[in-house]
């Protein structure tokens, strides 16, 4: 039986570790999942388009429901903020971690707050 060498650094690598993210893109729209935790999420983009919004409407509302969190009072609670206040919102890892899509960390909104903010959207007459 022949007598195999290695290298060192063969012996040293690591198996390649499993992207932590799924993404999919459909119309325009991002759509991501995370492989560990199977959690799922819309980018606040493409969540604006489903909507019939605009992604600055999207991001203000999602901005107040965040500084209501860090507990800055004075904000003008609309029916939307009523139906996503004391929530997760965004998708992360286990270490808190946002996608990665094009090298910038993309804001992905968690699937069952898509589908209230959906909802609220589709019952303005929106979309």
């Amino acid at each position: 039986m022949a007598k195999t060498n290695y290298n060192q650094a063969v012996l040293r690598a690591k198996p390649p570790l499993h992207p932590p993210w799924l993404h999919k893109k459909l119309a325009d729209v991002d759509f991501f999942v995370n492989t560990s935790t199977r959690q799922c999420g819309i980018s606040t983009r493409g969540l604006a388009k489903l909507c019939g919004v605009h992604h600055s409407t999207l991001q203000g509302v999602l901005r107040n429901v965040e500084k209501a969190s860090m507990g800055m009072a004075g904000l003008r609670e609309s029916d939307l903020y009523k139906i996503l206040k004391d929530r997760d919102i965004f998708l992360k890892d286990m270490a808190g971690l946002s996608p990665i899509l094009n090298g910038k960390e993309i804001r992905s909104v968690l699937h069952d707050v898509c589908f209230d903010i959906a909802h609220y959207y589709s019952g303005k007459g929106y979309a």
